[in-house]
């Protein structure tokens, strides 16, 4: 899989580390951004995280207030015992020689090397970038831009997600104007009006026809001079 790694503590900042995961995945694409909750049911934990920390391009360890100092059930400080998965995941990336950039949180400061394990003391070297709330769209554009200069596949990726999809060739078929609703309205009242005029003659000529005689035809003379001025009146 590769791509950018995301290392924090869910009692810290699980919160950030989403939000963060959700814009990388718009910035590079979903297949390379990876956070703990990806596990397949039934995997091996452990394995799992060592493979995707092993073929990872970048490590981001996203720090929030309580990442320095958060303790487990006895009162020890979890960041100082060596099975604590945090800190195999830091180790993990300062050993590869992957670029590693902390994220501070909720205003929280740089941890100082003194604060930190020794195998952690490392991290402490690393420029840190903060995100903050009220200016995330533009610190995420910082930390896009950081992970595109040092990660040439970053970049690519980058690049194809902000290519625009491939317009269509073919070309477009005219749009058809539509008449007037008015006119339509009209242009229907006026071949009701003819069409019943035509079925009236219709019937009486056959009518009169049916009688016969020379009174008939004058009948008749007269109705088709009455109906053809009453097309012509309408028109």
């Amino acid at each position: 899989m590769g791509g950018i790694f995301i290392s924090y503590r869910r009692d810290d900042s699980q919160g950030f580390a989403g939000r963060l995961e959700h814009d990388l995945a718009q910035c590079f694409g979903d297949d390379l951004v990876f956070r703990d909750r990806e596990i397949p049911p039934g995997a091996d934990f452990a394995d799992h995280i060592e493979h995707q920390l092993r073929a990872a391009d970048a490590s981001l360890v996203v720090i929030g207030r309580h990442w320095l100092d958060i303790q487990d059930a006895s009162g020890a400080r979890r960041l100082d015992q060596p099975g604590d998965w945090v800190r195999r995941e830091i180790e993990w990336s300062l050993s590869s020689g992957m670029p590693v950039i902390p994220l501070l949180v909720a205003g929280v400061p740089m941890p100082t090397a003194t604060q930190l394990p020794g195998s952690l003391q490392g991290l402490a070297r690393f420029q840190a970038l903060s995100l903050s709330d009220h200016r995330w769209p533009d610190d995420m554009r910082a930390l896009c831009d950081a992970l595109s200069e040092r990660v040439p596949r970053l970049a690519k990726a980058r690049a194809q997600s902000a290519r625009p999809a491939a317009k269509s060739r073919e070309p477009a078929a005219p749009a058809r104007r539509a008449l007037p609703s008015g006119f339509v309205r009209w242009l229907s009242s006026l071949l009701r009006r003819v069409a019943g005029l035509v079925a009236l003659g219709a019937a009486v000529y056959i009518g009169v026809r049916a009688l016969g005689g020379p009174g008939a035809n004058r009948v008749m003379g007269r109705l088709i001079d009455t109906t053809w001025q009453e097309i012509q009146r309408l028109f």
